[in-house]
């Protein structure tokens, strides 16, 4: 998913793994660790130029890590 409009100001790369865009909404620490966001992923990825990468360690059968 690569989209060319950028926000002014937020000129850092985004880097998501696959699997993020396989879900509806995301959730992260929202500045503390009793508070969080839930949005649509769409919604957070809708004005951000995103690079997909497989970011995210999987452990194998073996139980060693992988990358997906």
């Amino acid at each position: 998913m690569k989209s060319h409009v950028r926000r002014p100001g937020l000129d850092a790369p985004l880097y998501v793994d696959q699997e993020v865009l396989q879900h509806e909404t995301v959730v992260f620490a929202a500045g503390s660790q009793t508070e969080s966001v839930q949005i649509k992923t769409a919604d957070l990825l809708r004005h951000e130029q995103v690079t997909t990468l497989p970011l995210i360690k999987h452990a194998d059968e073996n139980g060693k890590d992988r990358r997906r």
